[in-house]
This record gives structure tokens, C-alpha cells and sequence, in this order.
């Protein structure tokens, strides 16, 4: 049985579109505070991160990879950068 041309070149078409999908993401995903900005603790009192909300055009909700690292000391009072 012989594949028809138009068939092969769905296939190629299909193909095509596949692989110029796969190229390098070069948009920067969109990353948004929750809360206030700046927030504001109470000398002594553990801070609460409030947490960020980030958007990537190709893989949407990526919330949950965004890694925090520091601290912040509520033992004097000042800013945290």
C-alpha cells in the first residue's frame, strides 16, 4: 500500500510545525507582588511572605517554580532589601 503525496505532505507540514515550536523562549515571564509593595512588619513579629504571582507566555501559571531565598529580620526595625 502507498502513502499518497498529499499524505506525506501533511505529515511534513505537521512535522515542520512541531519542530519551529521548539525554539529557544526568549520572552521573560511576567512576575507580580501579592500584597503591599512595600510590605511592613512589626518589629518582633515573623514576616509572611505574601508571595508572587509569575506568568510565562509558553508554560502559562509558573507560580509554584518561583525559588525565595533571604530573610528578613524583624529583630530592629529598618529596611530589607
Amino acid at each position: 500500500m502507498a502513502i499518497s503525496p498529499i499524505r506525506i505532505l501533511s505529515i511534513t507540514l505537521l512535522f515542520a510545525a512541531l519542530l519551529t515550536g521548539c525554539g529557544k523562549d526568549t520572552t521573560p515571564p511576567h512576575i507580580k507582588m501579592n500584597g503591599k509593595n512595600p510590605d511592613t512588619t512589626t518589629v518582633g513579629s515573623p514576616y509572611v511572605d505574601a508571595g508572587v504571582v509569575a506568568f510565562d507566555n509558553e508554560d502559562f501559571d509558573i507560580s509554584d517554580q518561583v525559588v525565595r531565598t533571604g530573610s528578613v529580620s524583624t529583630v530592629t526595625s529598618g529596611m530589607s532589601t
